[in-house]
């Protein structure tokens, strides 16, 4: 039996230069040999007789094939391992994080909720009951007293009626009262020189005598004198109630100006300060001659004394019992609001 081989050029694969082609095996009559097929890019080889031979083995491109996919699939399980790896952590980590939320917010609401719950049910009862009732009782006479007696009556519809009558040794040059009207001051001038001191009902509480020693006020080169009670003005809390002199007689005073006031040079006068509670002369200030109208400022810290005949006005500081300044007017200076 002979062979006959017949040529096919392989496949270039590689882009080198291709050996030329190789003989295929056929048989003797040069058809191909019954079920000899071989794989392309291949030649069978022969033996010395002609009998075609087991191939000899891969090529390099198969080769470089394989290897490539062995890379691969050592790769991918690499992979496979390290993103185990990951998920597991996240895992870990996911199922960890949550335990100590949940103790903690098991722990503290029942600690939270026992105090929030007492706390405002034994407050809240003692706190309302005073600050109500407190003001309640307070504010509404203070509040609905005043515009009554001020605002509420007009003019034309007030009348004034005679109550009751008070007599005595008294020639009272003005009558006031303390806020509260518990108390009531007639200043008696020099007809009387004094001061007399009734209760809302007219009863009479005390004659206050003008007669004071200056000396014993701290005056340099005081002595024993006497006033001429002429007007009065109380502190807004009733506490004290100041009056003028109209002049002072005694050691080291001249004569009275008079209300002509035709000559310069008058002595100054004072100011008394009655205690309402004691109803005694508890200080003296020194101000201009002649001092009639006098007024208390709000707040209690200033007096303003107008000074008929040194035609000017005076400012004494309650709190040292000094005057401060004197402001220049003009002639006569006389009403005080």
């Amino acid at each position: 039996m002979s062979c006959v081989v017949s040529t096919r050029p392989p496949e270039n694969t590689t882009g080198r230069k291709t050996p030329g082609p190789r003989p295929r095996a056929t048989g003797t009559n040069g058809s191909q040999a019954p079920g000899q097929h071989r794989p392309r890019n291949t030649v069978a080889p022969t033996s010395g007789r002609g009998i075609p031979v087991a191939n000899a083995g891969p090529t390099d491109a198969e080769r470089r094939a394989s290897g490539w996919f062995y890379a691969a699939m050592i790769f991918a399980l690499l992979s496979v391992a390290v993103l185990g790896w990951v998920f597991n952590e996240q895992a870990n980590t996911l199922v960890a994080a949550p335990v100590p939320e949940v103790l903690a917010e098991t722990t503290v609401a029942p600690t939270t909720a026992a105090p929030t719950t007492v706390a405002p049910t034994t407050v809240a009862p003692t706190t309302a009951a005073p600050t109500t009732v407190a003001p309640t009782t307070t504010a509404v006479p203070e509040t609905t007293a005043a515009p009554t007696t001020t605002t509420t009556i007009p003019l034309s519809d007030r009348s004034l009626e005679r109550i009751e009558s008070v007599f005595g040794d008294i020639a009272p040059k003005s009558v006031s009262a303390t806020p509260d009207g518990d108390l009531f001051f007639a200043q008696n001038m020099m007809y009387r020189h004094t001061i007399t001191v009734y209760d809302e009902r007219g009863g009479l509480l005390k004659t206050i005598n003008d007669q004071v020693d200056l000396a014993e006020f701290g005056v340099e080169g005081g002595g024993v004198v006497r006033g001429a009670p002429v007007e009065a003005a109380s502190t807004s809390t009733g506490d004290f109630v100041y009056v003028s002199n109209y002049a002072m007689y005694g050691p080291g005073f001249g004569p009275e100006p008079g209300d002509s006031c035709t000559d310069s040079g008058w002595d100054n006068s004072y100011l008394y300060r009655v205690d309402t509670e004691s109803l005694e002369i508890d200080e003296v200030i020194e101000v201009g001659a002649v001092p009639k109208f006098l007024a208390v400022s709000p707040d209690d810290r200033f007096v303003v004394v107008s000074n008929w005949c040194s035609y000017d006005v005076s400012i004494v500081d309650t709190a040292s019992g000094q005057e401060v300044t004197r402001l220049d007017i003009g002639r006569h200076p006389r009403g005080v609001a």
